[in-house]
């Protein structure tokens, strides 16, 4: 698997006014060529892959004495300067030399960190993944998976019609009701088979939606860093199609992990990796992903280009659909 970019922190020391314009102005312009540098002047400077220091400045002395031994620094100074692990750049400071630097800084950073991140991931033992049991998520998995028609009854929430055969739920409950079914211990719901006839009888009059909208949600709110029972966390695996975001509730780490697992095959430990997200986060997406019919299994490669029809109606087209046009992804439900 081709190691995905990690993004490059990069903290400034004393930099202000001008300076401090070029330097947004030309990582905002390398973020264009694909070149991810991240500015963050709150966070301490030990974090930071990079720091850019006007040695001008009294602030200079104080961030040389706080940053570590062998730390990345680019030096903006009125005089020529030059000092172990740094790149001078003197004033009047040109966009265009500073973008030249920043872009061959890059490349050397990405390999020492992808370095460093490989090294960590082959000396840490990996954790073991409990299997999740006995939730909702669960029954709802299997009420899909197995074709069954269920009623589900618990106090305080309307009656909820399942078919699994046709994939739908009829029900009068809100969507705070819902969210309410999805918290609700196992034992406190009452669980009755039912056949097709008896579903199409107590459904009437009542509006038929998609399960895997209940699905979606009871995988993000019942997993709790808990996977599937008999899946895995070193399998690769894929997105197959772009989650249906309009419908479904999500959060932004949401979309950062289907944008990665759309565009390359890797396990979700090193989904975790390389999002920087824990491995319990990735594991609920995962589980709700799979629920709905989202995932494929198969060997890492990088993605390859796909055609993807135009839309019907293109004025329509949500922020969603146009990430995952894209991303060349289909949407399906």
């Amino acid at each position: 698997m081709t190691a995905l970019p990690i993004p490059i922190q990069v903290t400034p020391a004393g930099i202000s006014g001008q300076d401090l314009i070029i330097l947004t102005t030309a990582l905002k312009l390398l973020s264009m060529e694909g070149i991810h540098y991240q500015l963050s002047s709150d966070q301490p400077l030990s974090n930071a892959h990079l720091i850019v220091l006007d040695a001008d400045s009294d602030a200079s002395k104080q961030a040389l004495r706080q940053s570590r031994p062998g730390q990345v620094k680019l030096v903006i100074s009125s005089r020529p300067a030059m000092a172990k692990n740094s790149i001078g750049l003197q004033r009047p400071m040109d966009l265009g030399s500073l973008k030249q630097v920043l872009r061959r800084l890059y490349d050397k950073l990405q390999t020492q960190l992808q370095a460093q991140q490989l090294s960590r991931q082959q000396n840490e033992p990996p954790s073991r993944v409990e299997e999740l049991k006995g939730s909702i998520f669960n029954l709802l998995y299997e009420t899909k998976a197995k074709q069954r028609i269920v009623h589900l009854l618990t106090q305080g929430i309307p009656d909820v019609f399942i078919d699994g055969i046709n994939r739908c739920l009829a029900t009068t409950a809100t969507d705070l009701q819902l969210q309410q079914l999805v918290r609700t211990p196992i034992h406190e719901i009452f669980i009755d088979p039912l056949n097709p006839h008896s579903f199409a009888v107590h459904s009437t009059e009542m509006a038929i939606q998609s399960l895997h909208n209940l699905l979606w949600l009871a995988g993000i709110g019942c997993s709790q860093g808990k996977i599937l029972p008999g899946h895995a966390v070193d399998i690769p695996v894929k997105l197959r199609a772009w989650p249906n975001f309009t419908r479904h509730t999500f959060i932004a780490e949401h979309l950062k992990l289907a944008a990665v697992l759309a565009k390359q095959a890797m396990t979700l430990r090193q989904l975790s990796t390389v999002t920087a997200l824990p491995l319990s986060d990735v594991i609920n997406f995962y589980n709700a992903a799979y629920a709905v019919d989202l995932i494929e299994f198969k060997r890492p490669t990088a993605a390859a280009p796909s055609n993807t029809a135009a839309p019907s109606n293109p004025e329509k087209q949500s922020l969603f659909a146009k990430i995952a046009k894209r991303l060349s992804i289909k949407k399906i439900f």
